[in-house]
């Protein structure tokens, strides 16, 4: 396959909100886009960002290039059971969902082109970072159509499949522990003086430095500020992120005899 000018969506939540925006954001949205979903406020939300989307059910699928699976992953057996037999061999199947193994989903939908990415939010304004894995079956040339497919949506590193579920944890959940303390912050700026566009400057340049600061100094960069007003916080922090992501992780990771089948 040299290009992908028709998809379709098993699922239109907020995954594929993201990634209808970053396409529409960018002027790139395939030429036929269709959506399988029986949440009528789920559809508005999607046909109200993209008018475009055409929905129909899980019959009428066969003759797209290819098949976003963007379900959760409790309802995710029950997408594939709905789509089983609608898939010819040659069919091209990404899924967005963590946890369910390639090989599962090559099992379900009767396919061995399965492609799997975990996508994160920023990809609505093609700033995201989409790890994606390729199952051997994709060739050469899909893989270049699949790479302009993404393009808009920012960065798309081939990583192993083992390594997608932490990037769930860290990359796909990884915005939601901070833009709240931002958004506060940006509160703060202003309400002690700074204008919006200074204070969103300011925010921007600061984080920036900071990561970087951090991956070249590690936690030697600690003590580069000599005063922590939220010291005292830290250590709460700290453990939130040990036990509640740790706990989400395991809940992702397969059991050994799945990632065994």
């Amino acid at each position: 396959m040299s290009k992908v000018d028709s998809v379709a969506f098993i699922g239109a939540g907020r995954v594929a909100r993201v990634l209808l925006g970053g396409w529409k954001l960018a002027g790139k949205l395939p030429a036929r886009i269709v959506v399988v979903e029986p949440d009528e406020a789920a559809l508005g939300l999607l046909q109200d960002l993209a008018p475009e989307v055409s929905v129909v059910e899980s019959g009428d699928i066969g003759g797209v290039d290819l098949v976003f699976l963007a379900v959760h992953p409790p309802v995710m057996q029950d997408a594939m059971e709905s789509l089983a037999g609608e898939l010819g061999p040659d069919a091209l199947v990404v899924s967005l969902v963590p946890k369910i193994k390639c090989a599962t989903i090559s099992e379900a939908l009767s396919t061995k082109r399965v492609v799997r990415m975990i996508p994160n939010a920023p990809s609505v304004i093609g700033a995201g970072y989409n790890p994606v894995f390729f199952s051997e079956a994709i060739e050469p040339e899909t893989k270049e159509a699949l790479a302009a497919l993404f393009a808009p949506w920012g960065e798309q590193p081939e990583v192993p499949e083992a390594d997608l579920e932490a990037y769930a944890i860290v990359t796909a959940m990884g915005p939601t522990y901070f833009w709240y303390q931002i958004q506060a912050l940006r509160e703060l700026g202003v309400s002690f003086g700074l204008t919006r566009d200074a204070t969103d400057e300011a925010i921007r340049e600061m984080l920036g430095g900071a990561v970087d600061c951090l991956l070249a100094k590690g936690s030697e960069s600690m003590d580069l500020i000599p005063v922590r007003p939220l010291q005292e916080l830290e250590p709460t922090v700290k453990e939130a992120y040990e036990s509640k992501l740790k706990s989400m992780f395991a809940k992702l990771s397969p059991p050994a005899e799945v990632l065994a089948h």
